[in-house]
């Protein structure tokens, strides 16, 4: 093409400028009156998908973001009702415990003024046998 510019010839170069120019132009018209309008109603409905798909995507995060926060509201009543239990439970061993503490003393105390009284009991009885005993040699002496 530029050797055809360099010798001279225009006339084919410009020839071949309009067969371009024209065969251009009626691609253009060409492509407008039969396909722009199915390329156009596909990108619009591809257009519309992608949009509609970032709706449901973000409306999905915020169901997600909702759930999340429940789960975290229910795990911190959970965990402070588990606190309250645990506590409650402290409690009661506790209670339980000093009341263990206080039977076991009671029933100490109670065995110790047995044995005391078993211990006097037996101790009048040895005095007593020992009286009579006495007696009972006082009159044989006598």
């Amino acid at each position: 093409m530029f050797e055809v510019m360099l010798s001279g010839n225009t006339s084919t170069v410009l020839g071949d400028t309009l067969v371009v120019l024209v065969s251009m132009t009626l691609l253009l018209f060409l492509v407008k009156y039969f396909a722009w309008d199915k390329v156009n109603a596909m990108l619009e409905s591809r257009r519309d998908k992608i949009s509609k798909d970032l709706d449901e995507a973000a409306e999905k995060k915020k169901a997600a973001e909702e759930i999340q926060a429940n789960a975290n509201e229910i795990i911190h009543k959970a965990e402070l009702k588990g606190s309250d239990i645990l506590n409650n439970a402290r409690e009661a061993a506790s209670k339980t415990q000093d009341e263990m503490i206080k039977e076991g003393k009671e029933v100490v105390s109670r065995m110790k003024a047995e044995g005391q009284r078993e211990v006097d009991s037996m101790k009048q009885r040895a005095i007593a046998q020992v009286q009579d005993e006495i007696v009972d040699l006082s009159i044989q002496l006598a």
